[in-house]
């Protein structure tokens, strides 16, 4: 979508658009905190439909921009009702209804953002060269409309106990595996989260997955481009991208529930590295299915463990509130992510130099979360 907006709109060039990217990214990841503490109050089976209602608005009005200006509150609506909080609302759900099976859980409903990685793309290029890239966005505006809005309010419900169930379709508490966690999983509330060095530690992992997984994806035609590789390639290697995410994401989701997070998390740090590095030494065009391969599998490892992290560590009472401080600053992270490789592009004719300063941030990444372990909640007592 990006390139041939900015051929039509030729007042506007790739700096300009990815800076609008990053103002109405940040501006959107500080609502995001609103959103977690409301969707604990009201749950997602109201939030997103409303979600669904403003995203579809937010697409109609990207179809019919023409200045700066308008692009700016364009993606300022975009980060906000979609990449901020559908995943949110998704991610809770997922949170109340499921406890020992977590993992594997958000890896099965993770299929769907693979297969829309692999479908939509694909879709959307086809809008685009059928008619044009104000029309792919009102195809987008369509479906969000009628998949986020009736599908949640028939299906959805907040929590397993208001039909009288316990998480993972539990019927009692008694019939409870004795290895699962405590129905009464440590409560933290956001100030508290925000107070233990652990959660820290989880973030370096998560902004830096959104700010170079994101930078790497918003410019990949043009980085594989750099390596002779042609548009219409580099956009049908998102299929095969989306294919090896599908095939991980249950592999890792299943992994989460039994192994430390903190292992599967740095192992997401070294493929991200080894892509970025694949970017910067690409044997051949050829290679370039190598790098799809390896980018599918880390965003299988960051739609599980990534996810479901932050709710096993820190409980499900005020998750909302919790993933949407953590959502917030991971959001602001992603919009940072294509203005590197810009900005080197535009002062040296290479994206190289953004991408040495990629590869240096999941190596460190990598490294800080290694140390990280699941936090004890101080009690009254030792505070």
């Amino acid at each position: 979508m990006v390139d041939p907006m900015l051929d039509d709109l030729t007042h506007i060039d790739r700096s300009d658009y990815s800076l609008a990217y990053l103002v109405g990214t940040i501006l959107a990841g500080c609502l995001l905190p609103i959103s977690g503490s409301l969707v604990d109050r009201f749950g997602a089976r109201v939030m997103m439909p409303v979600a669904g209602v403003l995203l579809g608005l937010a697409c109609t009005w990207m179809s019919q921009l023409e200045s700066l200006a308008s692009l700016y509150l364009g993606f300022l609506m975009l980060r906000c009702f979609g990449q901020g909080m559908l995943p949110l609302f998704s991610n809770w759900l997922i949170g109340e209804w499921f406890q020992k099976r977590r993992g594997l859980a958000i890896g099965l409903i993770g299929i769907g953002g693979a297969l829309s990685t692999m479908t939509v793309p694909v879709l959307v290029n086809q809008a685009i060269e059928e008619f044009d890239w104000r029309h792919a966005w009102m195809v987008l505006a369509i479906l969000s409309w009628i998949l986020m809005i009736l599908p949640p309010l028939c299906l959805i419900r907040n929590r397993p106990e208001s039909i009288g169930l316990f998480p993972d379709l539990r019927f009692s508490k008694e019939t409870m595996n004795p290895s699962a966690p405590p129905e009464d999983e440590s409560a933290w509330t956001r100030a508290e989260a925000l107070r233990d060095p652990t959660f820290w530690k989880l973030l370096t992992v998560c902004t830096t997955s959104a700010l170079v997984g994101t930078g790497l994806m918003f410019h990949q035609v043009a980085l594989l481009g750099a390596h002779h590789v042609s548009r219409d390639y580099a956009i049908n290697l998102i299929s095969l991208q989306a294919g090896a995410g599908v095939a991980s994401t249950v592999i890792f989701g299943y992994l989460t529930d039994r192994l430390p997070a903190e292992k599967i998390l740095s192992l997401s740090m070294l493929l991200l590295a080894i892509d970025t590095l694949l970017l910067i030494y690409l044997p051949a065009p050829s290679m370039a299915i190598l790098y799809a391969i390896i980018m599918g599998m880390f965003g299988g490892v960051m739609r599980t463990a990534g996810q479901v992290t932050w709710i096993n560590f820190y409980g499900r009472k005020n998750q909302g509130a919790v993933c949407g401080a953590a959502l917030a600053f991971m959001v602001v992270a992603s919009g940072l992510g294509p203005l590197p490789l810009a900005w080197s592009e535009k002062q040296t004719g290479s994206y190289n130099l953004g991408l040495w300063i990629f590869l240096l941030l999941p190596i460190l990444s990598g490294l800080c979360v290694w140390s990280a372990r699941k936090p004890v909640k101080p009690t009254t007592a030792n505070r």
